[in-house]
């Protein structure tokens, strides 16, 4: 079952680890790139801090290749898969 994944923060401390959801620890920084869509062949380099604060830093790749796709579908007039936003009033 998938479940969603908590924000993806550059830092680490004051309650802002993101923790896993079987088991008691934090994710490792191969899961948060995980739910921030980098493929696993993504290398990332530099410490363990550093690494986490470019992934946290990062906008979800899947996300931007969506909105910059359906950006190019609309100057070129092309339809798309899109969903009516749920607007509360």
């Amino acid at each position: 079952m998938s479940k969603l994944g908590n924000t993806v923060t550059g830092s680490g401390g004051g309650g802002t680890h993101i923790y896993h959801w079987e088991e008691p620890r934090a994710l490792t920084n191969r899961e948060r790139a995980r739910l921030q869509t980098f493929p696993d062949t993504y290398r990332f380099i530099g410490s363990k801090e550093s690494v986490r604060k470019q992934i946290g830093m990062a906008v979800p790749s899947r996300g931007a290749q969506i909105i910059f796709e359906a950006i190019l579908r609309s100057f070129a007039g092309i339809p798309y898969e899109s969903t009516e936003p749920n607007i509360n009033e």
